[in-house]
Formats: C-alpha cells, structure tokens, sequence
C-alpha cells in the first residue's frame, strides 16, 4: 500500500468512514467513502514528485459532473500549487495533501 493510501485509510478509519473501490472502471476515482447515509466523496490519488495544477482540479470537477454519483470529489496528492488549491474552493473540488486530512471536518467540508 503506498503512503497517500495508508493516509486516507487512516483518515476513514479514525472518522468512522467506510471506503472502497468504484464498482467500475468508468468511474474515474480511486477509492469512494461514504458514511453510510447514502452520500458519497469520490476520492483521487496522485502519488507525483510535483505539484499538481489547475488542470487537475478542472478535470476532477469533469469526472463529478459526469458521474453525478459523489457529494463531493476531492484529491489527495503529495504537494499542490497555490492556483489549484484556490480553484478547488472555488469549484469545490478538494484539494488535500497528507498533512491537511488532520483539519478536514467531516460533515462540513465532505458533507457526509
């Protein structure tokens, strides 16, 4: 299990999330937690040496508009530019590395 996914696993578990992976390969997400009231966060993982920019962010919010199954997309990645981070909030799509997961309010920010 790679590091960012050891982080999110952790992330669910203390939260009492449950988390698994998408039924299908069309759906574009790594994992989908839920919290077993019928909402979903779809969940990508991008273990990159760089930081990730705008045009992630933009295409998370294609892959939420497309699906209409999920609450909320977020991102968990190693590091991220100021740009993408100020466009997820706009758009909200979540933009999240490791360390952030520890400030996430559940209900809140995932809306579940």
């Amino acid at each position: 299990m790679k590091d960012l996914e050891k982080h999110l696993f952790a992330f669910c578990e203390a939260h009492g999330l449950s988390i698994d992976k998408p039924p299908s390969r069309k759906i574009k997400v790594n994992y989908i937690i839920s919290s077993g009231n019928g909402k979903a966060v779809g969940v990508i993982l991008l273990d990159w040496k760089r930081a990730i920019g705008v045009d992630i962010v933009i295409r998370a919010e294609k892959i939420e508009k497309s699906t209409r199954k999920f609450n909320k997309i977020i991102i968990l990645t190693n590091s991220y530019s100021d740009p993408a981070s100020s466009l997820g909030e706009r758009i909200a799509v979540g933009v999240y590395a490791p360390h952030d997961l520890h400030y996430i309010h559940v209900e809140k920010e995932l809306g579940l």
